[in-house]
């Protein structure tokens, strides 16, 4: 899937440029956009860091932010920042094992 609801891009199901407040959201706001295993704000709102290196001091950053318009939605949407860098587009997602309290 291009997005995590399906493959047609939706404006009221991430907070984007397209429709959005122009700022970050609270996680959960766009419910319709959830994945089918229910993740949400997996596109929109900021781009995550991730644990993967970009090369040199550069790391993968996945997503997309509010300020993105459409095609940058995509959870897959892959760019790279320098490790030490800071931008209010950037964020990151804190995930737990389901398993473990």
């Amino acid at each position: 899937m291009a997005y995590p609801w399906g493959n047609v891009f939706d404006p009221d199901k991430l907070n984007s440029a397209m429709k959005g407040p122009g700022d970050t959201t609270p996680v959960g706001t766009y419910t319709r956009g959830a994945s089918p295993y229910g993740v949400l704000d997996a596109a929109g709102n900021v781009g995550q860091w991730t644990a993967t290196p970009a090369g040199g001091d550069d790391m993968v950053v996945k997503g997309s932010a509010w300020a993105d318009f459409a095609g940058f939605g995509r959870g897959a949407w892959i760019d790279k920042r320098a490790r030490s860098a800071r931008h209010v587009l950037v964020g990151f997602r804190c995930a737990a094992d389901a398993d473990q309290p």
